[in-house]
């Protein structure tokens, strides 16, 4: 089933995952995956009650290798990426994030136009 909704913030809530096993930011809307969502800006934050880091990177992110690692996130830290061009120019599904330390996770909200 399709997600509808209007522009503006759509938050796609915690995203968690064990050491060593990238996620994408779909884990709470799956079927947003088949959709090939897009967004103009991004906000991902940092559990507060996070043990360890958070690795973002893109498809080919590892940790081991610091391949496809685009940005560490320690705790507690957001970061935001955004867009000055006016369409959704962000494919989500391009984004990887992985964590230190089992349990530990992020908070994702995008902003759609």
């Amino acid at each position: 089933m399709a997600v509808e909704f209007d522009s503006g913030l759509f938050p796609l809530g915690w995203i968690t995952t064990t050491p060593g096993n990238p996620v994408d930011f779909f884990a709470n809307y799956p079927q947003l995956r088949s959709q090939n969502f897009t967004c103009n800006q991004f906000i991902i934050q940092a559990g507060s009650d996070n043990l360890g880091r958070i690795y973002i990177g893109n498809q080919r992110l590892n940790t081991a290798t610091g391949e496809g690692l685009i940005v560490v996130l320690a705790n507690p830290c957001d970061i935001i990426a955004f867009s000055t061009i006016a369409g959704n120019v962000y494919r989500l599904s391009d984004y990887r994030m992985d964590v230190e330390t089992a349990g530990d996770g992020v908070l994702v909200t995008v902003y759609v136009r």
